[in-house]
């Protein structure tokens, strides 16, 4: 696993990295923040007991200093630890020992990487008393991980796998401890692979149902549970996925609420590998009202409530002893656009509470086109209904910003669902497979529910976390 860091100042917390090549220390370290430029000798008359805060890079053109200069210059000066942030957005991975480094380099003090943003909040507190220290937090999303969201209509990442410093194979056959995407997805293929020896008649669909909604919850360097656009599902649990007896449909899911659509209505299908028995179902929505019925084989979810924009939630199952997650989330809108089918062509009404200018509206359908047309107050607004279902997308003008807001149509003579967004629509993408990365390799584990008559089903309306 990875580690991850945290310093405490000014009664405030921001996470870390350490870099690799980062020496051991007695941990806390501790002593006030002082601020060192870009970490070049000459800046560095303050840094003698002190956590350095420094830029990374440099303001000079030209000048491209390694970070083992600067732990060097932050050690002659006597800092006790060394915290590099980001010249520009996000966070960023480094290494101390390199062939830049020089011969006989060795890292004396502790060297931790930060986000621009962490970094520049860690520098507003100069003078303040400072502590770092390493947490054990194995499942913490990886830096350089992909996040979303990337659509209103379906979440990625799907899954997240082992993918910072892993121990694999190497040119000339060596190992090496290697970081990347590339990484995290065989982990994932193989775990797919182990699910189709067990049982080869499932289906792409039964894969991604059981890798996702069998993962182990993901954390940040804080502990706590990262959202579905950082995560997905969680940390791929292979272990579970292998055991699992209940395939659920979607694994994840997106709705949309808005004016005149105070609640949306989603089903999630269930089927059984093996005996089937009692299942217990709960709702994890902060901000939201829930509620559910389960029978016959699915579950009915009534999402209502939360605030403007994102509302994350999941919907959590025990079946057999063993749980099942299924990440979801609900945008809020201040606009809408409500979609109707009529005959060839889609129907819009598009709308905003506070008034609005103009409308730009994407049609897109299981045939991959997109269509785009405009809208107006007062006026007709339509689109070709060719290839639905469909996606629709309104972007808003209302006071001079720009909001989103957003619809389905059903395919011809199917029932329009209320506001369901399943996913991304099996139509629109045969299987969805872009993965992000995460530390960690422990499995998880998961609270076995209440016994209860075989074949029955059990519905609590408690709101809980997978253990």
């Amino acid at each position: 696993s990875v580690r991850v860091a945290v310093v405490e100042a000014g009664g405030e917390r921001y996470a870390a990295v350490p870099m690799a090549g980062s020496p051991p220390a007695a941990w806390p370290v501790e002593g006030p923040v002082a601020l060192g430029g870009y970490g070049r000798p000459g800046e560095l008359g303050g840094a003698a007991g002190s956590v350095l805060v420094v830029e990374r890079g440099s303001d000079m053109p030209g000048e491209l200093p390694y970070v083992s200069a600067t732990e060097r210059a932050a050690a002659d000066a006597g800092a006790l630890a060394l915290v590099v942030y980001n010249s520009g957005p996000g966070p960023f991975l480094g290494e101390l020992v390199h062939g830049g480094a020089g011969p006989g380099y060795e890292p004396r003090i502790p060297v931790v990487s930060m986000g621009r943003e962490e970094g520049l909040g860690l520098a507003g507190r100069a003078g303040a008393a400072a502590s770092l220290r390493p947490v054990h937090a194995p499942d913490s999303a990886a830096p350089f991980s992909s996040r979303g969201p990337v659509s209103p209509f379906y979440i990625k990442p799907d899954v997240v796998a082992p993918g910072a410093l892993v121990n694999t194979t190497h040119l000339g056959g060596a190992y090496n401890l290697t970081s990347g995407t590339s990484y995290a997805a065989p982990h994932v293929a193989g775990a797919a692979a182990l699910l189709l020896q067990r049982d080869p008649g499932l289906g792409v669909g039964d894969l991604r149902s059981l890798l996702l909604t069998t993962a182990a919850p993901a954390t940040d360097a804080l502990g706590q549970r990262l959202p579905a656009h950082v995560a997905g599902s969680g940390r791929l649990d292979a272990a579970a996925a292998y055991g699992a007896g209940l395939v659920v449909t979607p694994p994840s899911f997106a709705a949309s609420l808005s004016p005149g659509r105070d609640e949306a209505l989603v089903s999630l299908g269930l089927r059984f590998l093996g005996e089937p028995g009692a299942v217990e179902v709960s709702v994890d929505a902060p901000g939201l009202d829930a509620s559910h019925e389960a029978a016959g084989g699915r579950v009915d979810l009534r999402l209502s409530g939360g605030a403007e924009g994102a509302n994350h939630g999941w919907v959590l199952l025990e079946h057999a002893g063993r749980g099942y997650s299924v990440p979801f989330v609900v945008y809020r809108t201040p606009g809408y656009v409500h979609a109707e089918p009529d005959g060839g062509r889609v129907l819009l009404d598009v709308g905003h509470p506070g008034g609005w200018s103009y409308a730009k509206v994407t049609v897109s359908g299981a045939d991959g086109r997109e269509r785009h047309v405009s809208a107006v107050p007062g006026g007709p607004a339509s689109a070709p209904a060719h290839g639905c279902p469909c996606t629709v997308e309104a972007r808003i003008e209302s006071g001079g910003a720009v909001t989103g807001a957003y619809d389905t149509v059903p395919g011809p003579g199917a029932p329009a669902p209320p506001l369901e967004v399943e996913g991304r629509p099996a139509l629109l993408v045969a299987a969805a497979s872009a993965l992000a990365c995460v530390t960690g390799l422990a499995w998880g584990r998961r609270r076995p529910p209440p016994a209860g008559p075989r074949g029955t089903w059990q519905s609590s309306p408690r709101t809980c976390a997978p253990a």
